[in-house]
């Protein structure tokens, strides 16, 4: 713990070790400024340099890499896809390549909140689709959307693990209204007993 060079501000120094590519570990040495010398006293500027070392510590490396939604994504699926079927790796894949990834994909997984998910939710309820029949449809199935709140929950629960983020944001999502997609029908010709 020292003064910087102006003697204005204190500064803090510590040491972390990062593990090499061939595996060895390097040991590095990170400084902080802490605040100003008018503003803290010396004790004062070595428990905030303690907390940071505390919180540098307990993050975890993959942690500290993931920066946005499609990052989190990545490391959600590739933990959970080795106990999905091949049908549900497929269903993940698709809700994350039609539905998420257009509206999340570089936001930052820190900044996304309960409000910014809602949103999400709400647009993708009714937004227009095209049905196998050609057809232009308003809404979205409800399938989709317990889909849509079944992953996004996995993700976040992962970044809370991970320490990513302090608590989930889809703990109390609403589930939208939305229209029902049409189901096709067979109506029986009207001269039939059925």
């Amino acid at each position: 713990m020292e003064k910087t060079d102006s003697g204005k501000k204190w500064c803090g120094y510590y040491y972390v070790y990062e593990e090499a590519p061939d595996g060895t570990e390097k040991r590095r040495q990170r400084s902080r400024v802490l605040g100003a010398c008018k503003k803290m006293t010396k004790t004062e500027a070595e428990d905030e340099l303690a907390r940071l070392i505390g919180e540098e510590l307990h993050i975890p490396k993959e942690a500290r890499e993931i920066q946005t939604m499609q990052q989190l994504w990545r490391v959600f699926y590739d933990d959970r896809a080795a106990r999905w079927s091949k049908a549900e790796q497929m269903t993940a894949t698709s809700v994350w390549n039609h539905w998420l990834k257009p509206r999340l994909d570089k936001t930052d997984v820190r900044s996304i909140t309960r409000l910014h998910l809602q949103r999400v939710l709400n647009e993708i309820s009714v937004s227009k689709r095209k049905l196998p029949n050609g057809e232009n449809v308003e809404g979205v199935s409800e399938s989709l959307l317990q889909k849509l709140r079944k992953y996004l929950y996995g993700a976040f629960d992962l970044a809370v693990e991970m320490r990513i983020v302090p608590q989930n944001p889809t703990l109390k999502l609403k589930k939208p209204k939305h229209n029902p997609t049409r189901k096709p029908t067979c109506n029986p010709p009207r001269n039939s007993p059925y």
